[in-house]
């Protein structure tokens, strides 16, 4: 009997394991919150890009304090939005005020001092992304418990490569004499680079996946310890049909869930950052979708999850009422 109170506190185990699991989407909603505070910096790359192509130098901010404190406040109202999500906007857009500073001083300076002043904007602009990939991204990755150390060391090395890219962007702006040719790689940082419209979101997007994969494994490993101890039970499980068809059904419903996150890691890691960045959205919007298809899948196993536990809980509730009337019986009779 003690083996059948065994498999109730692993089914019990398993049930929270899953509970975890399926709350994935709070998580993964800061994808879509990064998603969403990219196209507004992609929308202020573009006109940056446009102003710094015209024949004119004036350059127009790339957002107005107010405009910034309106997108938080748009997004503080969304179902979809966590704490952590929020500081990561506030944290960006606070970074674009340093930009604006920038460009006033380039808008401002005269003639002589605008190359001075447009390798200071350009400065600015990597400098800002630089400290989003360092501490932002770089902190979410390392932190987070529930990721592989082999995935970690892949979102890493993802990181450092787009930042050692900056910085050798930053030296050859900071080398150039000619403003013509600085002009035209100040615009390449924001048409080129994206690093809010298309690398954010991908790391966000790659986050989510490995967290789900991580724990769908270690439920999978779970659940075949439960398979194993039901076996060995088997005689004494009078419902061992029904547990070992839920069994069967949980373990389909996780190789189906398996199969989709492995489809979002595919589509995530395709993001590809370009001046048109259509093609990066739509594979991040289809790698959510396989995501919410992979929690779908998850759920299914929650609930069989929870008619295993009643079935077992009810055999062992039976089997403790069958020991005490047997003792209650020899009591009698002694």
């Amino acid at each position: 009997m003690k083996s059948i109170r065994n498999l109730f506190l692993i089914a019990i185990v398993m049930y929270f394991t899953i509970g975890s699991s399926v709350l994935l989407t709070s998580v993964y909603a800061l994808s879509s919150s990064s998603s969403k505070t990219s196209e507004s910096s992609e929308s202020s790359e573009s006109r940056v890009s446009s102003s710094l192509s015209s024949k004119t130098v004036s350059v127009r901010p790339i957002a107005t304090t107010r405009t910034a404190e309106s997108r938080v406040s748009e997004r503080s109202e969304s179902s979809r939005t966590s704490s952590l999500e929020l500081r990561d906007v506030k944290s960006i857009e606070e970074s674009l005020k340093d930009s604006n500073t920038a460009l006033s001083a380039y808008k401002a300076a005269k003639t002589a001092d605008k190359l001075t002043a447009l390798i200071a904007l350009g400065t600015k602009v990597i400098d800002e992304r630089i400290s989003f990939l360092s501490n932002q991204l770089t902190t979410k990755v390392t932190t987070e418990v529930n990721i592989s150390s082999e995935n970690k060391t892949k979102l890493i090395n993802l990181i450092s490569e787009e930042i050692s890219n900056l910085q050798l962007e930053k030296a050859k702006i900071q080398a150039l004499t000619n403003i013509t040719e600085l002009k035209v790689e100040v615009k390449n940082i924001y048409e080129e680079h994206r690093i809010y419209a298309t690398f954010g979101p991908k790391i966000y997007g790659l986050i989510a996946s490995y967290r789900m994969q991580f724990l769908t494994l270690k439920l999978e490993t779970t659940l075949s310890r439960v398979e194993t101890t039901i076996q060995e039970n088997q005689a004494n499980l009078p419902n061992y049909e029904s547990i070992n068809e839920y069994l069967t059904n949980s373990k389909a419903e996780i190789a189906t869930s398996k199969g989709y996150i492995t489809d979002a890691i595919t589509k995530f890691n395709s993001m590809e950052a370009a001046k048109d960045t259509k093609p990066a959205k739509d594979l991040h919007e289809k790698g959510r979708d396989d995501l919410a298809k992979a929690k779908k899948s998850l759920e299914k196993v929650k609930s069989y999850l929870k008619q295993i536990g009643s079935l077992i809980d009810k055999r062992t509730s039976s089997s403790n009422e069958s020991s005490k009337s047997n003792s209650s019986e020899t009591s009698r009779a002694n």
